[in-house]
C-alpha cells in the first residue's frame, strides 16, 4: 500500500505560514514552530495511513487535533487534501468542500 499524497490548498498553507509567523514574533524563539512542524508531520503521517481515524465534521470533511489547531481535510485513495489550518479556539465556519 503506498502512502497518499499530501496537497495543501493555499488557504491552508497561508494559515500555516501566519501560524508559524505569530508563533515565532511572540516567543522570540523557533522552538515551537520546530515542536508544531513536527508533531503537523506524525500527524499527517498517521492520516495517509489511515484517513478515516479521525473525526468526520461535514460529509467529505474530516478534522484531527495537532496541539492547539485544528486540521481540516479530506480524502481520497491516493490524496489527502489539506483544506484548512486554524486556531482550536477559533469560532471560524467549517471550510466548504
Amino acid at each position: 500500500m503506498s502512502l497518499r499524497q499530501v496537497i495543501w490548498s493555499s488557504h491552508s498553507k497561508n494559515e500555516l505560514t501566519r501560524t508559524l509567523r505569530f508563533w515565532s514574533n511572540k516567543n522570540q524563539s523557533e522552538s515551537y514552530n520546530k515542536r508544531l512542524i513536527r508533531s503537523i508531520d506524525r500527524y499527517l503521517g498517521f492520516i495517509q495511513k489511515y484517513p478515516a481515524a479521525s473525526r468526520q465534521v461535514q460529509p467529505g470533511i474530516n478534522r484531527i487535533q495537532i496541539l492547539r489547531f485544528q486540521l481540516y481535510y479530506r480524502y481520497t485513495d491516493t490524496t489527502i487534501e489539506v483544506l484548512d489550518f486554524k486556531d482550536a479556539r477559533s469560532q471560524q465556519d467549517l471550510p466548504h468542500p
